[in-house]
């Protein structure tokens, strides 16, 4: 059973004020995105993962492992919702693209990737914006806003079937899933030994 009043303990000694419960709910969790990196969005975030990891059994000390240290990494610790934008070689070739849905001109900057897990393209913005009930075609910075990003990354994680490759503590595998959209790739995810820091750093409180 996973004891939360360890990852309390854990992160009062990080110098966070909690409340020793056991109960897994936004102060716990906006400690913990505090602790990855998040500064003003931490509360946001942590009311949003109260609401939606139960949802999708994100509760066990390795899946909430996983999952927050591959958005830390997409995200530079939570500082960049938006993806940062050159533009590179590999961005220039998001204009056009088939794969990405990408079928106006300049969808390549406009469908850029936004949220903690970097939706990127057109067409995945269109997906997600039925899902969800937001328009965010019209309003693609809304991919950027912490409850939606957060809840978005949920399904993402769901479909991918991630939390499974996290009860094995398989970095591997969940990175590729994040980063290529395919837990079974034989490649390495980019960014694979941040991956694995940010890991670390998460299990300094979640272990």
């Amino acid at each position: 059973m996973t004891a939360v009043r360890d990852w309390q303990r854990r992160l009062n000694s990080y110098g966070y004020s909690l409340a020793v419960d056991n109960i897994a709910g936004p102060q716990t969790y906006s400690a913990m995105f505090a602790f990855m990196g998040a500064k003003d969005t931490a509360s946001q975030f942590g009311a949003a993962a109260a609401d939606y990891w139960p949802q999708f059994q994100i509760t066990t000390s390795l899946r909430i492992a996983h999952f927050i240290s591959q958005a830390a990494e997409e995200t530079g610790s939570f500082r960049y919702l938006t993806e940062l934008w050159g533009p590179t070689a590999a961005q220039e070739a998001y204009e056009g693209s088939k794969a990405l849905g990408n079928t106006q001109p300049g969808d390549g900057y406009k469908y850029r990737g936004r949220g903690i897990f970097q939706l990127t393209g057109r067409a995945n913005y269109q997906r997600y914006a039925q899902r969800l009930g937001v328009d965010l075609v019209t309003n693609p910075n809304l991919a950027a806003g912490p409850v939606v990003a957060l809840h978005i990354a949920c399904l993402y994680w769901n479909d991918l079937s991630l939390n499974q490759f996290a009860d094995r503590d398989d970095g591997r595998s969940v990175g590729n899933g994040i980063n290529r959209g395919n837990p079974g790739s034989p490649r390495m995810p980019n960014g694979y030994a941040e991956r694995q820091a940010q890991l670390a750093r998460a299990k300094m409180v979640l272990s």
